[in-house]
């Protein structure tokens, strides 16, 4: 199943993003090539090494309009890069003063934050990317900065007055300063790599609460027994309701508005404010997503069922209105499941198989933009086998043995 849309929708946003993780690598190739090309090659490196300090010790980036462009499976952010739909650990959203704001998890990095002008661009995003109505997976909000971050940027600064050491006239100076440039790198790799080994405490948020530090691990605060969320300068605090009274429970957060590896208050208000509108959801106070239940019931596997019993059975679901004593499906119904990330793998493909019986190219192509946006790959080749009405690559294996 091959077939995908080439549609590509431009979407106009705010992102919340900081510099990504591995921002170093462009500039230590470009040493490398430098220093292969030029002479002088020891004091050429100890100068561009002090150039990558001073990149790496650039602000945190606020948050800038770009036009995003989105098609099935995918999405480009302008200086962020393309992130695919099997990229994303998670994903939440909520509603604020202007529009929508969308939240990803991605696999590296800190969490994504986009700010979308209507529910239209909303939808839109979430469909190319795979996210549900209720989102999916769970989001990390670090509440400090990773063990070694403050002396990576300490060792940086120091490697940036060295550098500078290396225009001044006296050669000694020179020598001195290309000296302590190589200290500083060694210094500064050594950092990277206790960054990458020691994971910062983190503000867990998943579908069912919001996990919090606690005693060297983490407890399950659920929404439904959150009241309050509010920021303070040091801290995130959550009022939570108890059989007694509302208990205040303060989250520290070292947040910095130098270190560019640490929180600041701005990522802070957007975690509260997902928070916030999760803890509506759970009260009840926004529309709870229509589902063809019915259909998707008519779809689904029963337990113990044998595929080809399961789908010779669904083959004799009509598309339309259903002839004498037959059972049918709109076929409105059967594109909403189709294109419904929450949807179980077999109901979609299901739905899938049903509507290529009437325009089989069509379908074909729509596949393919589901299937660009499944995360899990056993799922993914369900779906496309159902269609192609094949079997699924494990399912002889299991046949032969029961």
């Amino acid at each position: 199943m091959q077939h995908q849309s080439s549609k590509t929708t431009l979407v106009d946003a705010t992102v919340f993003a900081a510099h990504p993780a591995l921002d170093w690598v462009g500039p230590v190739l470009a040493m490398g090539v430098l220093v292969a090309l030029g002479a002088n090659a020891g004091w050429l490196a100890a100068a561009l090494a002090g150039a990558v300090f001073a990149w790496d010790l650039r602000p945190r980036r606020r948050g800038r309009r770009v036009r995003l462009r989105s098609k099935p499976g995918s999405v480009w952010i302008p200086g962020a890069g393309r992130f695919r739909a099997r990229d994303l650990l998670g994903a939440t959203t909520c509603r604020h003063e202007t529009g929508v704001r969308l939240m990803l998890a991605l696999r590296r990095g800190r969490p994504l934050v986009i700010d979308l002008p209507n529910e239209e661009a909303l939808v839109q995003l979430c469909r190319d990317l795979g996210i549900g109505h209720d989102g999916f997976g769970y989001v990390d909000v670090p509440l400090a900065p990773p063990v070694g971050a403050t002396l990576r940027v300490l060792t940086a600064i120091a490697g940036v007055v060295a550098a500078l050491g290396l225009f001044v006239p006296n050669a000694d100076v020179r020598q001195t300063a290309a000296s302590f440039v190589g200290l500083a790198v060694m210094a500064w790799l050594g950092c990277i790599l206790s960054m990458w080994g020691n994971a910062p405490a983190v503000l867990r948020m998943t579908s069912a609460g919001v996990y919090v530090p606690f005693h060297g691990g983490s407890t399950l605060v659920p929404f439904r027994d959150i009241e309050r969320v509010d920021v303070t300068a040091h801290a995130l605090e959550l009022t939570v309701s108890t059989p007694r009274r509302p208990t205040r429970h303060p989250i520290v957060v070292r947040t910095s508005r130098v270190n560019p590896h640490a929180p600041n208050r701005e990522a802070m208000e957007h975690a509260a404010e997902q928070i916030r509108a999760a803890v509506d959801r759970a009260h009840g106070r926004y529309a709870v997503k229509a589902e063809p239940e019915t259909v998707a019931a008519m779809l689904a596997r029963g337990a113990g069922e044998r595929l080809r019993d399961w789908l010779a059975r669904v083959d004799t679901i009509a598309v339309g209105a259903g002839g004498y004593r037959a059972t049918a499906a709109d076929e409105h119904d059967l594109w909403t499941l189709l294109e419904d990330p929450d949807a179980p793998a077999d109901v979609r493909g299901a739905a899938a198989r049903l509507l290529a019986r009437a325009k089989k190219d069509e379908v074909r192509v729509r596949v393919g933009d589901v299937l660009s946006t499944v995360r899990d790959d056993g799922a993914r080749k369900r779906i496309a086998a159902i269609v192609d009405d094949e079997l699924p690559p494990d399912e002889d294996v299991r046949r032969a043995r029961t």
